[in-house]
């Protein structure tokens, strides 16, 4: 439904849309296999997003772009009390 307001008069319409539409829900973040190899490979010392990114195009897991890796990075070693670069200051958590 929307209001259509004319500029040369002061008269206003209603419109009702008839057409049917739907939001698809949209994936959001790391699907499960490529968050359970990014923990793989810090376990097993692989520390840089780039270096992640080339081994999970190698594994041929759905490869998220390079601010998603980055985000997911941070957040699983805020969770872990590591410490993280932010790009300006170090911090430890």
């Amino acid at each position: 439904m929307y209001v259509l307001l004319k500029c040369d008069s002061q008269d206003a319409e209603l419109y009702q849309t008839t057409a049917d539409h739907s939001h698809d829900p949209k994936f959001r973040g790391l699907t499960d296999p490529t968050k359970e190899k990014v923990i793989q490979l810090l376990n097993d010392g692989v520390n840089k997003p780039k270096i992640i990114l080339s081994k999970i195009r190698e594994y041929g897991l759905e490869e998220p772009t390079a601010k998603m890796l980055k985000n997911f990075l941070c957040n699983f070693r805020h969770k872990q009390g590591k410490q993280y670069y932010t790009g300006v200051r170090r911090y430890t958590l």
